[in-house]
């Protein structure tokens, strides 16, 4: 089984506030809704696990590191 959001929720302080930061960063980069994925840190201490978020394309993936 693949690990999901729900693996990390419950070791956030403001689950809400990381969603929210993600999403920012999804629109902000105009990333493909339909072609991006969003990979999330499961291992380590997951206090504030770090995302990526990549999507294929012409040239390779493009990708943005959590800011």
């Amino acid at each position: 089984m693949k690990p999901d959001l729900s693996d990390v929720l419950h070791t956030l302080s403001d689950p809400e506030e990381y969603v929210r930061g993600i999403v920012g960063s999804f629109v902000a980069h105009e990333f493909n809704r339909d072609e991006a994925v969003i990979r999330i840190g499961v291992s380590g201490s997951g206090i504030i696990p770090n995302y990526y978020i990549e999507e294929s394309n012409d040239f390779g993936v493009q990708s943005n590191d959590q800011p």
